[in-house]
């Protein structure tokens, strides 16, 4: 049984990065994309990439891939970068924006600071080559759009067909959060890409529940596939409580319709949380905070029951949890779970707001773990 080590301080660039995303080329290649900038949310922010040497077990020197996008007069500070590779090769990007005229001075962690409103958002594709970011454009006209849909790109892409790669296409969750931002009906959609980069929405589909007492909406979130039919998805609670859970539905019509969305027993603390499943041995991984109120510890499950039954291990946690007002000092934040064509199972997530953190862990690891909650209705 080997102990996971976590690498930190590779990946970065400017002072805070947040929110990586990953994939795997058809060639073996494995790719990390996140935002990086002085701080979440500020006018210097920037969409990065860096690559992995499994040989040495390093990354590359993150490459800046989405700098601002310039369009209809307007300059579009991006975060997330999600990326998925075509039929073709070729990797197109989605991510999206607020508009920098819409920046204002926000009270945030006790500071001013000028930051953008999570109102108004655009998102956008584009594509990188040689060094220059091209071919950008607006997910505004996608078949079955909703033109007030504002897409909020953060879980991975999911392949459709695995058996296919890129050429049988992939799914997209993101989440939809209404103008004005605080809105309560926030919900999880989907976009089906094909191999040539087509894109539509399914319209049919948009994964909500109520805000009251036990809801808040459902973000950010987090698909994998079981089989032909069966895709699970996971989502983070939609506001900060003291009894907050991840939320889940699921297909069993390859994604195009999927349950009404119930709270599970897995704690969740108003952050994001990522699945993979492995057809090939049956197990479920699931990476989550587990905790109601704090982004520590960061907490990986193993099930081989899809769900019924966990054994969890702490990748990540602090004992030093809080500031003065009750935020949390320490987190480990925003994971995503890979396991390449290898078999190495890598697990990235955002390591105190400094840089992305890498790790890599087994299953006997997993399987000398506490038993803990289940992805089962609460």
């Amino acid at each position: 049984m080997r102990e996971p080590e976590i690498n930190t301080g590779v990946l970065c660039l400017k002072p805070q990065s947040h929110s990586v995303n990953v994939l795997e080329h058809s060639d073996g290649r494995f790719m990390a994309t996140w935002f990086t900038g002085s701080y979440e949310g500020c006018e210097d922010q920037v969409g990065v990439r860096s690559y992995y040497d499994k040989d040495n077990n390093s990354w590359s020197t993150p490459e800046v891939i989405c700098p601002p996008i310039e369009f209809n007069g307007e300059r579009y500070i991006t975060e997330q970068v999600l990326p998925l590779e075509l039929a073709s090769g070729d990797i197109l990007y989605f991510t999206w924006g607020i508009a920098l005229s819409l920046f204002k001075l926000q009270k945030h962690a006790g500071k001013t600071t000028w930051r953008r409103p999570l109102t108004e958002i655009k998102s956008f594709t584009f594509r990188f080559k040689d060094g220059k970011r091209y071919d950008v454009k607006p997910l505004d006209n996608i078949e079955g759009n909703d033109p007030e849909d504002q897409m909020l790109f953060q879980g991975q892409a999911v392949l459709r067909a695995p058996q296919q790669g890129p050429a049988g296409g992939w799914i997209i969750p993101y989440e939809f959060r209404p103008d004005p931002y605080d809105n309560p009906n926030f919900h999880s959609r989907f976009l089906f890409v094909d191999g040539k980069g087509n894109i539509k929405r399914n319209p049919d589909v948009s994964i909500g529940n109520p805000f009251d007492e036990t809801g808040g909406g459902c973000l950010e979130p987090a698909l994998t596939r079981i089989n032909d039919k069966h895709w699970i998805c996971l989502m983070r609670y939609g506001r900060q409580h003291e009894n907050g859970r991840v939320w889940r539905s699921d297909s069993h019509d390859g994604g195009w319709t999927f349950s009404e969305a119930f709270q599970t027993s897995l704690r969740n603390n108003h952050c994001a949380v990522d699945l993979e499943y492995n057809e090939k041995n049956g197990s479920l991984l699931v990476a989550f905070n587990d905790s109601h109120g704090l982004r520590t510890p960061l907490t990986i499950g193993l099930s081989e029951d899809l769900g019924d039954t966990f054994i969890t291990r702490d990748l990540a946690f602090s004992n030093t949890t809080l500031d003065g007002s009750g935020a949390s000092l320490c987190e480990y934040s925003y994971p995503k779970i890979h396991t390449t064509t290898d078999g190495q199972t890598h697990v990235l997530f955002t390591y105190n707001r400094s840089c992305i953190a890498h790790s890599k862990i087994d299953l006997e690891w997993l399987r000398a773990g506490r038993k803990a909650n289940s992805l089962k209705k609460y």
